[in-house]
């Protein structure tokens, strides 16, 4: 907990379940390296979400943070830390849009969806099973939320069939949509931002829009 609030720009000491967008910036200069969804799923255990493409030199960020902290990490001698890309262990289902929720009542029916059982930037564990996870976030703009899965037995394909199989009962109109539909026109139609365009190490989080994600306290 100490390590992220050192490494990011917001306050990731919140209830257990919840999500936290927040950027993580150049040490010397404040310019923005990147965002980030934290989602923290038990006291001391946090769920980092970042583009693939961040995802090693947002480590090596915590390595230099854990340094400058002269906190020990993975495995030192008397490490109090660990941290890892699991990039590849795990897939997310992006589910945006108007009938998302009714799409997921039907798919998840012992999982509470509404909004005051389910409010945003908050996470639920929705299948032990297969360790699937629910976070509802949306860089579409629209009502959604982002499953995370591990990739091991097939888990992905399951649940895109469960998916497919939950649109069709619920009478849901569901299609695929690609990473740059979303990216490149629903975030514009927004206003949210996306880094390497709209923010960049040069530019601080205040200067790109995104002051609402630092904890001036």
């Amino acid at each position: 907990r100490n390590l992220l609030n050192y490494a990011v720009t917001g306050n990731v000491d919140r209830a257990v379940d919840s999500v936290l967008y927040t950027t993580w910036c150049v040490p010397q200069t404040g310019g923005v390296n990147g965002d980030l969804t934290v989602c923290r799923r038990s006291d001391q255990d946090f769920y980092c979400v970042l583009p693939a493409s961040d995802a090693y030199a947002f480590v090596k960020h915590l390595r230099c943070c854990a340094g400058q902290l002269g906190i020990a990490a993975n495995r030192q001698r008397d490490s109090t830390v660990a941290f890892a890309n699991v990039s590849s262990d795990f897939a997310t289902l992006a589910v945006m849009g108007p009938e998302s929720r009714r799409l997921l009542e039907e798919a998840y029916p012992h999982t509470a969806w509404d909004n005051q059982s389910f409010p945003f930037s908050s996470a639920k564990l929705i299948d032990s099973d297969s360790d699937t996870y629910a976070l509802r976030v949306s860089f579409a703009g629209e009502l959604g939320w982002e499953l995370h899965m591990p990739i091991g037995s097939g888990t992905p394909l399951e649940v895109y069939d469960l998916l497919e199989a939950s649109a069709r009962r619920a009478g849901v109109q569901l299609r695929d949509a690609g990473m740059f539909s979303l990216l490149q026109s629903l975030r514009v139609e927004k206003g949210f931002v996306h880094n390497g365009h709209d923010c960049h190490p040069e530019a601080t989080p205040a200067e790109c829009g995104l002051g609402f994600t630092i904890d001036w306290t």
